[in-house]
């Protein structure tokens, strides 16, 4: 049987609407790797708030976290770590520059977490328990270069063409908006999961051919480039679809991913 790489994006994709993954997707996932199947979660998420879904499933495998940023394998001291650091004096320009068109911000390392002020949404899909939280002015408080780069946005057509011009005269670095532009990353533009997905099939020898990615937004376009076959959601951005080998036959929260990675397996894709 033909041995996969899938690599599996979180939200709206394997997690549904209540940020569960399905029982029966989590007993599947986990008799794919059973089978000699590598299973990859791929998230904007960092680690720390996609190990326990990894422990859900039983994953001993590689994790894409901050969209590419962090690459790592809990389970292999032989798998070398990848990760990118942003340097604090352009995420202080870059935020200065946006001036009232954002309204806070936030950036993070692996242990701190620097706010210009507590943000409910971004606690909870981050998480923050655990983390050196230190809130107030980044202008004197971020000492130290972030893995990552966040701001909240206000969502008017003027505000985020000021955020997209500014972030446009660093030519090193692309912006992609969140959630009906309400948040928006700033991003190395060499950095991406595609990227974790050369290098984490590289390191296993897997050929593109039996890559299998799986998403549903903008940030799982290079992924998907990367794929033997690319995989689009149902409830996914109709760009990724364009660009997908098929679409998923459900959503997010009928299991979409399930339906998928059977009919990969059953058809020899």
């Amino acid at each position: 049987m033909k041995k996969y790489l899938f690599a599996i994006d979180m939200d709206s994709t394997l997690l549904n609407d209540k940020k569960k993954i399905p029982h029966r997707t989590i007993s599947y996932l986990h008799k794919l790797q059973d089978e000699g199947h590598l299973i990859v979660l791929a998230s904007g998420r960092p680690y720390r708030s996609l190990k326990h879904f990894g422990d859900e499933i039983g994953l001993k495998a590689p994790f894409i976290c901050y969209n590419g940023a962090f690459c790592l394998h809990p389970f292999d001291n032989n798998f070398k770590q990848t990760h990118y650091i942003f340097p604090k004096e352009i995420v202080k320009e870059i935020y200065n520059a946006c001036g009232d068109s954002v309204y806070s911000i936030m950036c993070e390392n692996t242990d701190t977490i620097w706010a210009s002020e507590y943000d409910e949404f971004l606690a909870s899909f981050f998480g923050v328990e655990d983390m050196n939280l230190i809130l107030g002015d980044i202008n004197e408080t971020l000492s130290h270069d972030p893995w990552t780069l966040l701001m909240r946005c206000r969502t008017n057509k003027e505000d985020t063409e000021k955020i997209t011009n500014v972030v446009s005269k660093y030519p090193d670095y692309e912006l992609r908006f969140w959630f009906r532009a309400a948040y928006c990353e700033v991003f190395n533009k060499n950095i991406s999961k595609g990227e974790c997905i050369k290098y984490i099939a590289d390191y296993y020898h897997i050929p593109k051919e039996n890559i299998v990615c799986i998403g549903d937004a903008s940030n799982d376009k290079e992924m998907l480039q990367e794929a033997g076959v690319g995989v689009a959601m149902k409830n996914g951005m109709d760009s990724l679809k364009e660009i997908a080998t098929f679409t998923t036959k459900k959503d997010c929260n009928h299991q979409g991913v399930k339906g998928a990675i059977k009919y990969i397996i059953k058809n020899q894709l």
